[in-house]
């Protein structure tokens, strides 16, 4: 796998359009800014050096199976074996899906044709990121490893209202960035009971009427502001003065 930097969109399909055929195939779109190919062995050098001539950034990765490729249709099969035995309830909420951009049905059979399915095709995060938007999805959060995906979402709605939360980051511990992705979506208007995180550890109840001035209280609004500068933080002031 190879995963490809470009400053422009579509730079890197260009240089992809011009290689033989089947030499390297789209396994995931994850910002415009950044694609995953699935390049045969014995073109990789080749396939680099391509793209080093178009002025574009590569980084190998070590996964040497065409996930996401035709090329696993093979085993789709297989995985059809494992969601008919998995997915035996109608979801009760919305899923979408990376490998159509859209949601999934929520018939079961048809779900688990779907999920089986995405194994033989690319990862379509960026489109399936601005297709919830355009649903009306404001507020996103990555729940998995490293928070390295909220940089693409925050690539694919650049210049949109929205609010990107990573609840795991690579620069600080796990509970640490859990309470500042917590904190983050408090600010944007999320209902959240955090009872569970403090069961059992000493913790300070602090009254922020009494401890903080209104210019420390003004500057932390303003600080907010700058993190989420497409958000409109309603109520901030009257929730940390404790006003009703």
């Amino acid at each position: 796998m190879l995963s490809v930097f470009m400053r422009h969109p579509g730079a890197a399909d260009a240089v992809v359009s011009a290689m033989p055929k089947n030499k390297a195939l789209l396994a995931a779109e994850f910002s415009p800014c950044r694609r995953v190919y699935a390049v045969v062995p014995d073109f990789a050098d080749e396939a680099v050096k391509r793209f080093a001539d178009a002025g574009l950034r590569t980084m190998r990765m070590a996964l040497d199976r065409p996930f996401n490729t035709p090329l696993c249709s093979a085993v789709v099969p297989a995985f059809r074996k494992f969601t008919d035995g998995w997915m035996r309830m109608e979801r009760q909420i919305d899923a979408y899906s990376c490998g159509d951009a859209g949601l999934m049905s929520r018939k079961v059979r048809t779900a688990r044709a779907e999920t089986a399915a995405r194994w033989a095709k690319p990862v379509r995060f960026a489109e399936t990121i601005a297709k919830m938007h355009d649903d009306g999805y404001r507020v996103f959060v990555e729940v998995g490893p490293r928070g390295l995906l909220s940089s693409a979402a925050d690539d694919v709605l650049k210049g949109r209202e929205y609010a990107v939360v990573a609840l795991d980051s690579l620069n600080r511990r796990g509970t640490l960035q859990l309470q500042h992705g917590l904190a983050q979506l408090a600010a944007v208007g999320a209902e959240l009971d955090v009872t569970a995180m403090f069961q059992g550890r000493p913790v300070k109840r602090l009254d922020f009427s009494s401890v903080l001035s209104h210019e420390l209280r003004r500057d932390s609004e303003l600080r907010l502001t700058r993190t989420f500068p497409r958000m409109t933080l309603l109520g901030f002031e009257r929730r940390l003065t404790g006003a009703h």
